[in-house]
């Protein structure tokens, strides 16, 4: 009996010794690493749709002498591109891809003297035209025939018509009897079957295609423009919008447009039909020191773009070097954008903001967590420099990366792109239970 009573004694002992020798021990930093694969280089065609009425000459302009930031992004990326222009006059141009060097008497447009695989019947960039140096227009044909192809003029109709536009540019239209409508004949090889297809459309008005009212226009081209490359493929077309928009909600300085409108829903606060105060009434260009002028917001524009995923900015900013640089980057296809897939868990110290001073450092491709100084362990292949493989890359606005604190994802900048089909990497702490922050 003693015997049984000191076996017991001992295992109750043993047993509440185990209890608190677990209750003490602190587990290890758990440790997070994310693996994302980028896009293969592929081909896209890109159909700019701009507007050719009297306002729009500056905007055209701007939009020429920015053209470096969207182009070097296609450059960048390898991708295998086709670039045409066409105007939202439907009545007189019927949706035809600019020539290059037409109307060369207009003293708005620069002269379109032959270059190298563009000669009088060029119409639309490819690789096959040069470009030594981007930066030098001397040395850059492609960038030559887009300022020239881009001037479209400001002589076309006052009732916009970019959608129905475009439709008939890729030849998605029928004619009075129901029959379809061939694409024209001077836009035969701009478009692939194999290549993605990215659509941008610039414009200080809202459209016109089927009358101001018709606001059933947008959701209806939506749908045919994205399947313009067959059922199932409709991830291969992206549609953006350089429009006049709508004020933010009160309360709001600034947005993002479609990200606010697609969360929101009814509730957003903005009527692209009308603007959040019923006025058709949009931004205000002060660009032009002689006069300046009010874009009308782009509603139909707005909401096919929004629809589509694509890229929204405002036909007002002064500078549109950002705006084309995201522009390239989406038409591109290859992604910057890549979201942490354990967000809500991520350390960031006690203050919950990357960047400061209470961060926990991690380990990074064989420097110690001292060494390397940085709460994210980012591991990618420069698409300039293929060879090296894998490499740290800087949190740089310019030259590396950025965090976007609200959705938790990191943001590849300037000049550093993934390269194509190659893999990213993202390590980071997860939070500890035993986390204490004093008050």
């Amino acid at each position: 009996m003693r015997t049984r009573t000191l076996f017991i004694t001992i295992c109750f002992l043993l047993s509440t010794g185990c209890e608190e020798e677990q209750l003490r021990a602190i587990p290890p930093a758990t440790i997070q690493a994310d693996t994302f694969r980028q896009k293969e280089s592929s081909k896209v065609d890109v159909l700019w749709v701009v507007d050719n009425s009297q306002s729009m000459t500056p905007i055209q302009g701007r939009l020429a002498d920015r053209f470096v930031a969207f182009f070097a992004q296609l450059m960048d990326s390898q991708v295998d591109y086709h670039i045409g222009v066409v105007t939202t006059d439907v009545p007189e141009e019927q949706g035809k891809l600019r020539q290059y060097g037409e109307d060369v008497n207009n003293p708005e447009r620069p002269h379109g003297e032959p270059l190298p695989n563009c000669g009088g019947d060029c119409r639309f960039i490819s690789r096959n035209i040069s470009c030594d140096n981007i930066e030098r227009t001397n040395s850059c044909h492609a960038r030559k025939v887009f300022e020239n192809m881009i001037h479209v003029g400001n002589t076309g109709a006052n009732y916009e018509q970019g959608l129905m536009a475009a439709a008939m540019a890729l030849g998605l239209t029928n004619d009075a009897e129901g029959n379809p409508v061939p694409i024209p004949e001077e836009n035969q090889d701009f478009l692939r079957d194999d290549a993605d297809l990215h659509i941008i459309f610039v414009s200080d008005e809202d459209d016109y295609s089927h009358g101001r009212e018709a606001y059933w226009a947008a959701r209806y081209y939506t749908r045919l423009l994205e399947g313009s490359k067959g059922p199932g493929n409709e991830n291969k077309v992206t549609i953006s919008a350089i429009v006049g928009n709508p004020k933010a909600p009160d309360g709001l300085e600034s947005i993002d447009l479609c990200a606010h409108w697609r969360a929101e829903g009814a509730n957003s606060g903005i009527d692209f039909r009308l603007g959040p105060q019923n006025d058709r009434r949009g931004c205000e260009d002060n660009n032009n020191p002689e006069r300046s002028n009010v874009a009308r917001v782009g509603t139909k524009y707005l909401e096919v773009a929004c629809n589509s995923g694509g890229v929204f900015a405002s036909i007002c900013d002064g500078d549109y070097s950002t705006t084309l640089d995201t522009l390239g980057a989406n038409a591109a296809g290859l992604r910057r954008y890549f979201r942490l897939g354990r967000p809500e868990e991520m350390e960031l110290g006690c203050d919950g903001e990357l960047g400061t001073g209470d961060d926990p450092f991690i380990e990074c491709a064989q420097r110690d967590a001292q060494q390397h100084g940085q709460p994210l362990c980012v591991l990618a292949v420069d698409i300039n420099d293929v060879p090296a493989g894998p490499v740290p890359v800087a949190r740089d606005g310019a030259t590396g990366y950025t965090f976007d604190q609200v959705n938790k994802a990191i943001r590849f900048n300037g000049q550093f792109v993934p390269a194509p089909n190659t893999e990213i990497s993202v390590t980071y702490k997860l939070k500890s239970s035993f986390r204490s922050c004093g008050n």
